[in-house]
């Protein structure tokens, strides 16, 4: 209970200091843990298009706190094809170009991050290796990564073949880590507070990449 209780403070101070400075304004400092450093105005700049993205750290990484937004030819959309679903909720990317698709710098979180991002906003370590589509973990983290300011996961969907589904609904998002010839994935949706953790095989759905700071 008590290590619960410093896990809520920490995100706490640090989803308070992104609203007193800006989401576009957290730079994280390595050395810390779970707590971010000073600001900084420059964020995280993706150099092969020039958008600016906020920097949240916990657990221990560097995460880009939003969903990344850079196109790739024939293998990421905007939810309904409509250019403003990507200005909201980034795009949705094909397994094919998720693994590579992280600014330079950065790179697609791994199952082994999500954990530890998990771990940071309160999920006990018990829970964080629970495997299945709808199997609950934890008690409220789900909530506490849909929260803006903050890591901000927003209902993005997602597209099985050329079909959208979900917005405002759920999200998913990819990892780099595999089982097998199946992905360890995220769900995160509306009406729960929990993060889902399961596998399955890549096909031709496109779902939401976040990418961690190298």
């Amino acid at each position: 209970m008590v290590q619960r209780m410093k896990q809520t403070t920490v995100l706490a101070f640090a989803l308070t200091l992104v609203t007193a400075c800006g989401a576009d304004t957290l730079r994280p400092d390595d050395a810390g843990a779970d707590a971010p450093d000073a600001p900084d105005a420059n964020g995280f700049v993706d150099p092969r298009d020039q958008q600016r993205y906020p920097v949240l750290q916990l657990g221990g990484n560097s995460w880009l706190a939003r969903n990344l937004n850079y196109a790739i030819a024939a293998a990421s959309f905007c939810y309904g094809d409509d250019p403003a679903n990507c200005d909201t909720h980034g795009r949705l990317y094909l397994w094919s170009a998720a693994q590579t698709a992280c600014p330079p710098g950065s790179h697609l979180g791994s199952d082994e991050e999500w954990k530890a991002l998990e771990a940071a906003v309160g999920m006990p370590v018990d829970q964080l290796d629970v495997d299945g589509y709808d199997k609950p973990r934890g008690t409220s983290e789900g909530t506490a990564l849909k929260a803006e300011p903050g890591f901000g996961a927003s209902m993005a969907g997602f597209r099985s073949g050329k079909t959208y589904e979900a917005l405002g609904d759920r999200t998913y998002f990819w990892t780099s880590t595999t089982r097998g010839t199946d992905v360890w994935r995220r769900k995160i949706a509306a009406a729960t507070p929990n993060v889902f953790r399961f596998t399955n095989p890549p096909a031709s759905f496109a779902i939401s990449v976040r990418c961690v700071v190298d």
